[in-house]
């Protein structure tokens, strides 16, 4: 959007709020008055290039004369929608018997409904102290007064105020607003709620025991294999962790579901069992079972060291299931096949069956040569709620070169495209394929999954809030371009899978 597009939101929505204020002060309704306080907050800062605060939350209510200060510029703003010539001089008048002219270099009225074409200067200037500035023309303001300040602003600080007043003019603000101040109550209506979380059930015991590893052998292991591939020796003394890792590698042992924490392995596999693939790296004798809830309720460094065992267990689960673990970025990703061509689908169901492209190769549009790929990911975190876990689940995408391993130079750019495309519903759905593909077993998933998620639960809120009114208007896009590379619209979220 250039400029004068931006204007013209601002124009369209500054004008339903000059209609909305007048409108309720007619009936002497003035909610929407003191609310306009907070509201012109950001918008003076951006404009006159402040940091207001409102003196009626900050220091005291009823704050005498002004409502908007930035004591350190010495600026203040009297916020109101009386425009009469007795209130500028009210204003004034209250503004010096309080010894604000002390304290403030500047004095701004800003009448939010309209001013008045008849105040005059002389009658004003008889109210004021020699030494302060103060003119009809300068410092009594209106809405038509800013936009013609927003008219020279940079494109930045024009698209940030489109911004806030399109959200806050919006058909949904207003209807509230309407049912609040006119009927004192918003909606009766209740919503159901879905948050991005899945309830986890947790396995009851874990497992510590101390290490039982030749350090020294695995480490000359490690250098002689560097060595014979040309890489650099190490000489000083590898972290632990990595020779955990060098170990289970050479006993063809893949796992990630362990944590290794002040020389002690942390594990949900029993350690005790014959065959147990980490018990060939532990000593035996230090082997204890402890109640897991006992553990994460000790302390926030226990909580702290429980969490990061979740999440290797979810990356052991996750694994089984076709995605890798991306530990720069901490997501998890559909892997792409070696023999992948195109795209790569998962069956799914919602309210019906359906399939998801969760990779999917970029094609230049041009040459046909594969640019990168895209893939559907997520970021994990748990946390404990009333002593039940959840699993967090925010989705989103990750963009690797044409083999499928290293990052795209372009990722921030496709993503930033991707975003402009999101709403609640593509959010909700994709949140709704993350909670099948994690509950959903068949003949060829892990028998032994670690974790154990609950389905959806849904709650229930008041007021009922209309996402299609709710949310600011975005473009369409169809399409997103960068470059030579084109993405598509994801059309399976379209489809009404959750009515």
């Amino acid at each position: 959007m250039n400029s004068q597009d931006y204007i013209n939101k601002i124009i369209k929505y500054s004008a339903r709020f000059v209609e909305e204020v007048t409108s309720y002060n007619a009936l002497e309704l003035y909610d929407i008055n003191i609310h306009s306080e907070n509201f012109f907050i950001p918008i003076f800062n951006q404009i006159f290039d402040l940091k207001l605060e409102n003196l009626n939350k900050t220091i005291k209510k009823n704050y005498p004369s002004i409502d908007l200060a930035d004591f350190k510029k010495r600026v203040s703003f009297q916020i109101t929608a009386t425009s009469t010539t007795k209130k500028i001089k009210e204003t004034i008048e209250k503004f010096i018997r309080y010894n604000l002219d002390k304290e403030f270099d500047t004095l701004y009225i800003y009448i939010i409904t309209e001013k008045k074409n008849n105040y005059s200067d002389a009658q004003i200037s008889n109210l004021l102290p020699k030494n302060f500035h103060f003119t009809v023309k300068e410092h009594i303001l209106d809405n038509n007064d800013l936009l013609n300040m927003v008219n020279g602003l940079a494109i930045e600080k024009l698209s940030y105020l489109a911004k806030i007043y399109e959200q806050e003019f919006s058909d949904i603000q207003i209807e509230q607003r309407h049912k609040k101040y006119r009927y004192g109550y918003l909606s009766s209506d209740e919503d159901k709620l879905i948050l991005n979380s899945l309830q986890v059930k947790v396995p009851p015991e874990l497992y510590i025991a101390e290490l039982d590893i030749d350090e020294k052998l695995i480490q000359d292991r490690i250098n002689e294999w560097c060595s014979s591939m040309g890489y650099r020796v190490k000489k000083r003394r590898m972290p632990k962790q990595k020779l955990i890792i060098n170990e289970l590698a050479h006993n063809k042992v893949m796992c990630q579901d362990w944590l290794f924490w002040e020389g002690k392995l942390f594990t949900f596999r029993d350690l005790s069992k014959s065959g147990e693939p980490l018990a060939g790296i532990v000593d035996k004798g230090t082997i204890t079972e402890i109640n897991s809830e006992d553990y994460y309720n000790q302390n926030e460094n226990a909580l702290r060291v429980f969490k990061n065992l979740l999440r290797n267990a979810l990356r052991e689960d996750c694994h089984s299931k076709g995605l890798e673990w991306v530990n720069k970025k901490e997501l998890l990703r559909f892997k792409k096949d070696k023999d992948q061509s195109g795209s790569k689908m998962i069956s799914w169901k919602g309210k019906h069956k359906a399939k998801k492209t969760v990779v999917t190769e970029l094609i230049n549009k041009k040459k046909g040569h594969v640019i990168c790929n895209r893939h559907l990911a997520f970021h994990p975190a748990f946390e404990l709620i009333d002593n039940t876990w959840f699993l967090i689940i925010n989705s989103t995408w990750s963009f690797t070169n044409p083999d499928g391993r290293r990052t795209s130079r372009f990722e921030k750019d496709y993503l930033s495209g991707i975003k402009r495309l999101e709403n609640n519903k593509s959010i909700y759905n994709f949140f709704r394929f993350w909670s099948y593909f994690l509950r959903y077993k068949d003949l060829f998933s892990r028998k032994n999954q670690i974790l154990k998620f609950e389905e959806i639960f849904p709650f229930m809120v008041q007021p009922k809030l209309e996402d299609d009114k709710w949310l600011p208007a975005r473009e369409e896009l169809s399409q997103i371009e960068h470059k030579d590379a084109i993405i598509m619209n994801d059309d399976e979220l379209t489809l009404n899978l959750f009515d």
